[in-house]
């Protein structure tokens, strides 16, 4: 149960703070002819819109549930290069050109760790990833390190 103090705070909040209107009504059949009115003074106002809604030229309206399935986010099937270079991008600085960059060298995380397992120390993968440029103009990667 919603207590009165919490409704009033919530439509004064509503009304003041957010700038749309609340309009009280008495009980269910006065917000039915509420939202009867609401809606004819819309189509008043909007007339091309509402002719617009009753042309048969025009597709149906798409129903909610299908909606909802047509914008579902849907799982894609990622490569492991490209998922390596998104992380890589979340990297401060590191541009899609940078990571693309380190994705030449090793473009999988795997391929990354024997790179650096096998550069003898992890200072010395740090300075070939670090000397790498990511095009012709650009500088070295180690210019981003601290």
């Amino acid at each position: 149960r919603l207590e009165p103090s919490a409704l009033n705070t919530a439509l004064a909040t509503t009304s003041v703070c957010d700038g749309i209107s609340v309009v009280r009504t008495r009980n269910h059949d006065h917000t039915v002819e509420t939202l009867r009115r609401l809606h004819r003074e819309q189509i008043a106002a909007l007339p091309a819109t509402h002719a617009r809604w009753l042309d048969p030229a025009q597709p149906e309206p798409l129903a909610f549930g299908d909606f909802q399935v047509t914008g579902a986010k849907t799982a894609r099937k990622l490569s492991m290069r490209t998922l390596l270079g998104t992380q890589l991008r979340m990297i401060p600085l590191c541009s899609a050109d940078r990571a693309e960059a380190v994705l030449s060298l090793a473009p999988t995380l795997p391929r990354l760790m024997r790179f650096v397992q096998s550069a003898g120390s992890p200072q010395e993968a740090e300075n070939v990833i670090a000397a790498l440029a990511f095009n012709e103009h650009s500088r070295p990667l180690a210019s981003l390190l601290p």
